[in-house]
């Protein structure tokens, strides 16, 4: 951009205002791709090794690799027929097991999941990369710029997309090495 700053500055500043007005969130946090964005959420969630992570296995391998890259584990619900995930099967595995701190619904086709019940103990990260906009159902949502997508970039991005100041300043810190300031 004109400032010549490449990489964070004022442009990405703006850029996360509007779209975390657009999408009704209070914070967006720019990041490199959709795959950093799933895995800066979980871990700025407090996700990390041997956490249990419920999520859909109909989902671009970044979904499941974002989780392992912290040392979670996936926990696969299938899907309904029409494709997304079947929230009935959700609430039993919930039901079942007390042990998964984490749900990961993944919207497909521009569309959302319908709403899974929880226990309050469960935090949800809405993979939203193919439906940027839609409804999501928790705190944090993570989006995907990749051309390919609703709203794609030229080379690659993603973001967070959240209603909490602090997971939103876990995550500003995790995207830049953990720095809260330059030099």
């Amino acid at each position: 951009g004109r400032s010549g700053t490449f990489i964070l500055g004022p442009e990405l500043e703006s850029f996360e205002a509007a779209l975390a007005s657009w999408t009704g969130f209070e914070h967006a946090v720019g990041l490199a791709n959709g795959t950093d964005a799933l895995e800066i959420a979980l871990r700025a969630n407090g996700c990390g090794p041997g956490s249990k992570v419920l999520t859909s296995p109909l989902s671009a391998f970044a979904t499941t690799l974002a989780i392992l890259k912290l040392g979670a584990e996936p926990v696969f619900v299938d899907v309904s027929p029409n494709g997304k995930l079947d929230t009935a099967k959700c609430a039993e595995v919930l039901r079942a097991r007390n042990d998964i701190q984490y749900f990961l619904p993944v919207h497909l086709y521009g569309d959302s999941p319908l709403r899974v019940e929880l226990p309050d103990s469960v935090i949800t990260i809405d993979d939203c990369a193919q439906a940027l906009g839609a409804a999501t159902t928790g705190q944090t949502a993570t989006v995907s710029f990749y051309p390919t997508k609703h709203l794609g970039a030229f080379g690659d991005g993603g973001a967070i997309l959240t209603r909490d100041r602090e997971v939103a300043g876990r995550a500003r810190r995790l995207r830049d090495y953990g720095q809260e300031s330059k030099y």
